[in-house]
């Protein structure tokens, strides 16, 4: 079993350059192998004192999240903590308290994990535990990196390597300065990105710590390729792949072998290319590694599409679609099964109170027996409030889970529907076999897809990138028309794009139903205006078109395209609002020459 790294690692993915976050220091129980968990449970049977019964449920909790059962690490975790509460340490309290805001983050129930890992933090300074300290403070950097909110990633990291680089903790600093490198790489700062994680790869090489100085070469590789040295590129990637023939890892395998692909495909070698695809497909396939797999398969396709070859490629992307939308649905199912198990495990806390609380009434009766009518009538009244005290948590926790699955159906439902539309888009290219533009058309494609891909995880988007999705969307749809029409952006000075958050796809339907409804009607002079404005404190979006009306598109409407992006919209606004407490006021009214639709909603911006 190999070692579990101080400040853990998460594995790359393979474009962006990945960060190192992970839920950092995960702490481990000394015994190996398949029983951890079972010499724990039985350990626990014994005679213990509570430090000592307090560390073993520690170490409990650690190797179930290993094992991915989170339910039963959670309720360890929290008898953990109350122990450490009750009678302990500060110290103890602290890594109590940090190992269920590990766990609680993997359940992504990041508000209280938060919590936690704060309280460690706290308790670990008061204890002078200044390394334990730095793992808790890189723990919650790695719950704000959850949450997107980078800025705050950055300062808790920087307060983790302040606090390692004092006690000249090596491991530590290691980790931490690869983390903070990639953090500074993926917001464009290369030269100090490149000072951190060369930092890093000197740290991991005197440490003899071969993986970890794979990971830092792949990072550094991945920095000379943004800024167009792809010779140097190709060479730092060679040499991580060796350190990983040599360690045996074939995960991280898996994705050099696609970064040297892509280097040599971008080189004009497109022979050398599929062969490290190739490469890559038979590690992915052996480890069973799903998304990687797919990734390869894209790979395929664009390299066949340079080289002309479109039924292939085609083919290849096709593949692609199928495994990619597998494992969307297997995450999806898996999210489902954590709400039902979030559900039980309410309702056994609840069963679990209402029984405490009988046992106390009983307890009260025995006590005064002497006025047993008036225990009667309090009895009745706390049983009647336990009820309903249940019953009402029951509904709103059922209520709760539906909404959520309701609206990740909605998000997932809307994929499929804009990746048919945008391939209607590409296919008379493809019918014509007119190779270059076909060819052109399939890689923006491609780009399109992955960018609508993982936003379909998020709730929310900054503007910015809502309207280049949407202006990537529409620069597909205008090779369809003859006469391509005219689209504006027009933004008020008041609203900062970047800055300002709007609901994930909730004007891409609207754009869609506007061209396919509205603009493809006409022969000539197509025109499609959006208009951004802030008023007070209220956002407010208007899209325009020329078109043909929507009672004339109702008679000339094909029945292989029914048009949904209403029904979409709406759909997707109740659910804001009944999940997240987020009004939209949606209206769409005809124009004397064609259709304009109007949201208006209160402002967001980035926390």
């Amino acid at each position: 079993m190999k070692q579990i790294r101080p400040f853990g690692f998460q594995h790359p993915a393979t474009k962006p350059m990945p960060l190192l976050l992970g839920l950092c220091f995960l702490w481990v129980a000394p015994l190996l192998g398949q029983g951890v968990a079972d010499s724990l449970t039985q350990l626990l049977q014994t005679t213990l004192s509570d430090t000592a019964r307090c560390e073993v449920l520690v170490q409990l909790a650690s190797a179930q999240q290993q094992k991915g059962d989170y339910r039963r690490a959670e309720q360890t975790a929290r008898e953990a903590y109350r122990l450490s509460v009750q009678k302990l340490s500060a110290g103890q309290q602290a890594m109590a308290s940090m190992r269920l805001g590990t766990i609680l983050c993997d359940r992504s129930q990041h508000k209280e994990a938060l919590d936690f890992l704060f309280k460690a933090a706290e308790n670990f300074n008061k204890a002078n535990d200044q390394l334990n300290r730095a793992r808790a403070l890189n723990n919650v950097a790695a719950v704000y990196h959850e949450l997107q909110q980078y800025p705050l990633v950055l300062q808790y990291m920087e307060q983790a390597l302040q606090i390692v680089e004092k006690l000249q903790a090596k491991p530590a600093m290691a980790v931490i300065s690869g983390n903070l490198g990639n953090l500074y790489a993926q917001s464009g700062d290369f030269n100090k990105a490149q000072q951190l994680i060369e930092r890093s790869l000197a740290l991991k090489k005197e440490l003899g710590d071969r993986q970890g100085e794979s990971y830092s070469l792949n990072f550094l590789g991945g920095i000379y390729e943004k800024q167009g040295n792809t010779k140097e590129a190709l060479n730092i990637y060679t040499q991580a792949l060796a350190i990983e023939k040599a360690i045996g890892e074939p995960y991280l395998m898996t994705h050099s072998y696609q970064h040297i692909g892509d280097l040599h495909k971008q080189q004009g070698n497109l022979q050398q290319a599929k062969n490290y695809y190739d490469s890559a497909a038979v590690s992915a396939q052996n480890i069973g590694a799903t998304k990687e797999l797919a990734q390869v398969y894209l790979a395929y396709a664009e390299l066949d599409s340079v080289a002309g070859k479109f039924r292939e490629a085609y083919q290849w992307y096709k593949r692609h679609k199928q495994l990619s939308d597998s494992v969307f649905n297997s995450e999806r199912s898996k999210q489902i099964a954590e709400l039902q198990t979030r559900y039980e495990v309410s309702e056994k806390e609840n069963e679990i109170a209402q029984l405490s609380q009988q046992t106390q009434i009983q307890e009260l009766q025995i006590q005064r027996r002497n006025v047993l009518m008036a225990s009667g009538a309090l009895l009745a009244v706390v049983i009647l409030a336990a009820v309903g005290i249940y019953n009402r948590n029951r509904r709103l926790t059922m209520q709760a889970s539906l909404l959520e699955t309701e609206q990740r159906w909605r998000r997932a439902q809307m994929n499929p529907h804009f990746f048919f539309n945008a391939l209607m888009a590409i296919q008379q290219y493809v019918n014509r076999a007119e190779t270059l533009t076909a060819s052109s058309y399939i890689a923006r494609f491609a780009r399109l897809m992955r960018r609508v891909l993982d936003s379909s995880e998020k709730e929310f988007t900054v503007l910015s990138e809502e309207l280049e999705t949407l202006q990537a969307y529409i620069d597909l749809q205008r090779i369809r028309f003859e006469q391509p029409f005219d689209y504006q952006v027009s933004i008020d000075d008041e609203t900062d794009a970047d800055e300002v958050q709007i609901p994930v796809m909730l004007l891409q339907p609207l754009v869609e139903n506007a061209i396919e409804h509205g603009l493809r009607g006409l022969a000539t002079g197509g025109k499609l205006h959006l208009d951004i404005r802030t008023k007070g404190e209220q956002l407010l979006i208007r899209l325009t078109d020329n078109g043909i009306g929507r009672q004339a598109a109702s008679h000339l409407r094909r029945k292989e395209h029914i048009s949904r992006a209403t029904t979409i919209t709406e759909d997707r606004i109740r659910l804001l609002e009944k999940q997240a407490g987020f009004k939209v006021i949606f209206h769409i009214r005809d124009l004397e020459q064609g259709t304009a639709a109007s949201l208006q909603m209160l402002l967001k911006y980035i926390t």
